[in-house]
Parts: structure tokens; sequence; C-alpha cells
């Protein structure tokens, strides 16, 4: 077998609400977890039988800035606590990315 240390594993956390990128299977997770950051994550590592990945992704940006904040920040301990070794987002474009940048330490 291989190890998940042979592996770059990546894994992204949605942001609910964020209509512009959700398909059915997001938006069925997102009634579950609504935007509960901790329970994404929590999700992610039990779906993995992991307790680290090398990046977590936030997946799209939120309906709003403010909230593409929040969500972005309560992935930034992930680093310090070793549970990530990377943080960074996909789906957003120069402009949302650089909003997002202003607010954020990671």
């Amino acid at each position: 077998g291989v190890a998940p240390e042979d592996f770059f594993i990546t894994t992204k956390i949605p942001c609910c609400p964020g209509d512009a990128f959700m398909n059915d299977w997001d938006r069925d997770g997102c009634k579950q977890l609504g935007n509960n950051v901790t329970g994404w994550i929590e999700h992610n590592f039990e779906m993995l039988g992991l307790s680290y990945v090398d990046l977590m992704l936030l997946h799209w940006p939120c309906d709003d800035l403010a909230d593409s904040i929040s969500t972005y920040q309560a992935l930034e301990p992930l680093v310090q606590a070793g549970k990530a070794r990377a943080i960074g987002v996909s789906n957003f474009n120069a402009s949302a990315l650089q909003a997002l940048l202003a607010h954020v330490q990671v």
C-alpha cells in the first residue's frame, strides 16, 4: 500500500451560501452544516480518515466579502495547529482575491 504521506492531499470546504458556484450536492451539504466552518473542516478530516492535509481550500467566494473573510479566517488556525501545511482559495477572481487578502494573515 501507499502511505498518506506519499501523497499531496488537498481538500476544500464550501462557503454557504455561495449560490453562484453550488451544485445539488453542495446545497445538500449546506443544508446540513450551513456555514459551520469547523463542522466542514471536521467533516473533511473524518471523510479522509486523516488529521492533517497538505492544502485546505475555501472552494469558492461567499455571497458577500464579510462571509468570505470570516470563513477564510477560520481556516488560518489550521496552519498554526499543524493540521494543514497551507490554506488557500479556488474560484476567486482577481478582485475578490485582492479584497480578501486585505483582511487575512496566511
